[in-house]
């Protein structure tokens, strides 16, 4: 596994470790089964499904409509790649939860996040399974 995929894996472990270890991670106040499992499904399917097809499917869409810029970051450093990699991540995500809230059919998918009545991680994956496909 690459360092960086093992980097970012161990922040979001260690924050999960930290709650565990703090407030308990499968027991909180007015949590429902269901709630664990829609955190289970969403987290499953968005890490084992969405994100490695939106991987591969960006790397040859790229691949193919660009070919002359394949490797062009190959030459930056790691800590150079990663800082580039948030940063343009977060602002990706910024924006597409900002228009999760500002169009109602995406609102609709995205509100599970939000009914939650506990703070966790594992909301972070709390989401409709259509809404990671979008």
């Amino acid at each position: 596994m690459k360092p960086e995929i093992m980097m970012v894996f161990g922040i979001f472990a260690g924050f999960a470790l930290l709650e565990a270890l703090r407030t308990g991670f499968l027991h909180k106040k007015r949590q429902t089964r269901s709630d664990l499992v829609v955190e289970v499904v969403s987290a499953l399917w968005s890490l084992g499904v969405v994100q490695p097809l939106i991987v591969v499917s960006a790397a040859l869409l790229l691949a193919w409509s660009i070919p002359g810029y394949q490797g062009v970051l190959g030459g930056v450093g790691f800590l150079v790649g990663f800082g580039l990699l948030l940063i343009f991540d977060d602002f990706t995500v910024y924006w597409w939860h900002r228009l999760a809230h500002s169009v109602p059919m995406l609102y609709n998918l995205h509100r599970p996040h939000h009914n939650a009545e506990y703070m966790s991680v594992r909301v972070t994956f709390r989401n409709n399974i259509f809404y990671y496909a979008m």
